[in-house]
């Protein structure tokens, strides 16, 4: 049962030759069967090609290594491993990814229109920016004041 508990398992695309891929797509997941798959389908079915598909998974007791193995060909790179909570996933994947822009999409979540990240990429910004979009497909960004 030990072996279980500290495991780290990883697979995944990550040698497509995306070198610089335009965004990083990142979930962050534990004990998610019941969600996962609909994201990631949100995803595979996107109209743009140009990024790259990170899983983070907090070492699942359920299903979710299943999934993930089973949409492999869908996903560039995914790891199993125990984890310290939702920030430290993140952190993990931030240290990895490898996209000029990084979008977190929960489990669960997924991107309404097979066209958003060709909308997003469109509307890119020369600056750090948040963009967030509503279910008109209408993307905003935060006003930011010179000082």
């Amino acid at each position: 049962m030990d072996n279980l508990v500290n495991r780290k398992l990883e697979g995944g695309l990550r040698n497509t030759g995306k070198l610089l891929p335009f965004v990083s797509i990142v979930t962050v997941v534990y004990n998610s069967e019941n969600l996962l798959q609909k994201t990631i389908d949100s995803i595979a079915n996107q109209t743009e090609t140009d990024y790259e598909y990170l899983i983070i998974d907090g070492n699942s007791t359920d299903q979710t290594i299943d999934i993930i193995k089973k949409n492999e060909s869908k996903i560039d790179y995914w790891q199993s491993e125990p984890d310290k909570g939702l920030y430290d996933a993140m952190n993990k994947a931030l240290a990895i990814a490898k996209g000029k822009y990084i979008l977190f999409i929960n489990s669960g979540d997924e991107l309404n229109d097979a066209n958003i990240l060709t909308s997003i990429k469109k509307h890119e910004f020369r600056c750090g920016c948040i963009l967030w979009g509503d279910k008109s497909d209408r993307l905003y960004r935060p006003h930011i004041r010179n000082s």
